[in-house]
C-alpha cells in the first residue's frame, strides 16, 4: 500500500464512482476531471456508479484508494454514500481518500444522515455471514472512537479565502483528516496539529510527536502492550497479530513509542511528587496557623511568681526591674532563663554547703 508516494501520490489507484460535475470555487476552473469527462461523454451532468463498488470489494491486496470527483455533489444521494461506506467497512484492507470542495455538505451527511448500523446493515447483505460482519463493523467503529478507521476525509484549500472548509473539517470525525492545496492560487498559511494527533503517513507508518494524549485509546493499550508485555493483558504476540490486523506496521515506531510513553510516565511522575509538596505544605500552614501565639501577661505573672519565691530580696528588687522593663516576648524568655538560671546556682550552693 502507498506504493506511489515516490511518485508524489498519496494513493495507489484512482477510482470513479461520480462522473459530472460543476464548479464551486476558483479551484474548479481548470479541473482535468471534468474537461476529461465532457471529452468522453459529452456532458458534464452527474451521475453515480455503483456498480464499480464490486472492483473494490474483489480486490485483495492493501490498496490506498483516491476516489475522484466530488462524492459531496448536492446530485450525489447519500444513499449511495451510505452503499461506499459499506464497503469500505467491509474492506478493512484497503485505505480509502476523500476529497471534497463541498464541506458544507460533507458535514451535513456525517452529522444528519450517517447511520452505523444502516451502513453494517448495507454492508451485511452485501456478504456471506452477515450477521459476523454487522457486528465486525459496529466494533471496528466504537474501538475507533466512532469512525470508519480506513476513511480519510480531506478538504481542498486553494485560497486563503476559502480556509472556513478546515474549520468545518474540523467538526467532522474521521480517522485521518486532511487538506489539500491543489491549485495553489494564493498563499495559505497552515498550523501544526494538535500535539499527539497523527499528521502523516510515511511508507503506510503513522508518524507521531511526542504527546499520547489524543490517541485513539484503544490503539495506545495495544501500543503499550507490545512495549511492556510484562505489565499487558495480552501476549507480545498477540498484540503483534492484533497490529498486524489493523495494518499497522509497529517496527519503525517502537523506539519512539516507547521514549514517548517514559516521557509521559515521568510527567506523570514529577506530576505527582508535586502534588504531594503541595499537600505537605499546606498541612504545614495549617499547623503553624494552629500554634498559639504566646500570652504576654500571663508569661509576665509567671515570671513575677518566680522572683518572688525563689529568689533573695536583693536579687528580687534587681529582677522586678528589669520584669518592668521587657517589653516584647524575647526579652521576657531572656529573663526567664536568668532566673531559672540563677536558682539552679543558689541549689548548688546550698548542696555544696
Amino acid at each position: 500500500m502507498f506504493n506511489e508516494i515516490g511518485k508524489g501520490k498519496w494513493w495507489d489507484k484512482g477510482v470513479n464512482l461520480v462522473e459530472g460535475c460543476d464548479p464551486v470555487s476558483a479551484g474548479c476552473d481548470n479541473c482535468w476531471a471534468l474537461a476529461m469527462n465532457k471529452r468522453f461523454t459529452g456532458t458534464t451532468e452527474v451521475s453515480v456508479h455503483p456498480e464499480r463498488l464490486e472492483g473494490i470489494f474483489k480486490r485483495r491486496k492493501p490498496t490506498a484508494y483516491s476516489i475522484w470527483n466530488d462524492l459531496f455533489h448536492p446530485a450525489v444521494p447519500f444513499e449511495f454514500v451510505d452503499k461506499l461506506m459499506a464497503v469500505i467497512a467491509l474492506c478493512q484492507q484497503h485505505t480509502f481518500q476523500c476529497l471534497t470542495k463541498r464541506d458544507e455538505i460533507m458535514l451535513e451527511y456525517r452529522t444528519s444522515h450517517f447511520d452505523i448500523h444502516n451502513i453494517a446493515k448495507i454492508a451485511a447483505g452485501m456478504v456471506e455471514d452477515g450477521d459476523f460482519h454487522y457486528d465486525k463493523i459496529i466494533d471496528d467503529y466504537e474501538r475507533a472512537d466512532k469512525v470508519i478507521p480506513n476513511l480519510w476525509l480531506g478538504v481542498t484549500v486553494e485560497r486563503p479565502d476559502y480556509k472556513h472548509r478546515i474549520d468545518t473539517l474540523r467538526k467532522i470525525p474521521a480517522a485521518v483528516r486532511f487538506v489539500s492545496i491543489e491549485p495553489m492560487l494564493g498563499a495559505v498559511k497552515l498550523r501544526k496539529g494538535k500535539r499527539g494527533e497523527i499528521t502523516e503517513f510515511k511508507n503506510g507508518v503513522p508518524e507521531m510527536n511526542n504527546n499520547l494524549e489524543h490517541f485513539n485509546t484503544d490503539l495506545c493499550e495495544k501500543l503499550f502492550d507490545f512495549i511492556y508485555p510484562d505489565e499487558a493483558d495480552m501476549t507480545k504476540k498477540e498484540v503483534q497479530a492484533e497490529l498486524q490486523h489493523l495494518n499497522i506496521d509497529i517496527r519503525p515506531v517502537k523506539r519512539k513509542l516507547e521514549l514517548t510513553l517514559n516521557a509521559y510516565y515521568e510527567t506523570q511522575k514529577a506530576k505527582v511528587e508535586l502534588k504531594n509538596a503541595r499537600e505537605k505544605r499546606l498541612s504545614l500552614l495549617e499547623k503553624i496557623k494552629q500554634v498559639k501565639m504566646p500570652n504576654l501577661p500571663t508569661l509576665r505573672n509567671e515570671l513575677q511568681d518566680l522572683i518572688a519565691q525563689h529568689l533573695s530580696v536583693p536579687l528580687q528588687v534587681t529582677y522586678f526591674r528589669k520584669l518592668e522593663s521587657a517589653a516584647t516576648e524575647q526579652d521576657l524568655q531572656s529573663l526567664l532563663k536568668d532566673i531559672i538560671l540563677l536558682e539552679s546556682l543558689d541549689k548548688d550552693v546550698s548542696n555544696e554547703e
